[in-house]
């Protein structure tokens, strides 16, 4: 099971799916470490861009740039939304 299959469900990514949905149309949207996951995809924009350290399935319309992001950063244009979405889980203390 991959990344997202374990992850899409979660409530965040409605969220941040209806906020991109209310900023379109918008030139650029960047997306660091997105792995597989197509967030990225549900902007209206005229370039996506990702950055991760893994490369990823290819999304019609994206440039995937593998590396990572502080090697990257000066390569990059300026983009109008950049994402950067994690789940921090709190280890259980015993």
């Amino acid at each position: 099971m991959g990344y997202w299959s374990q992850r899409s469900g979660l409530e965040y990514y409605q969220v941040v799916r209806r906020i991109l949905d209310g900023l379109g149309p918008l030139h650029s949207v960047l997306d660091v470490g997105s792995w597989d996951t197509p967030v990225v995809t549900w902007a209206d924009a005229n370039e996506r861009i990702t950055v991760d350290t893994r490369s990823r399935p290819e999304f019609p319309g994206v440039q995937a740039v593998v590396g990572r992001w502080p090697d990257c950063d000066s390569g990059l244009p300026v983009c109008d939304v950049v994402l950067c979405l994690q789940r921090f889980v709190t280890p259980h203390l015993h």
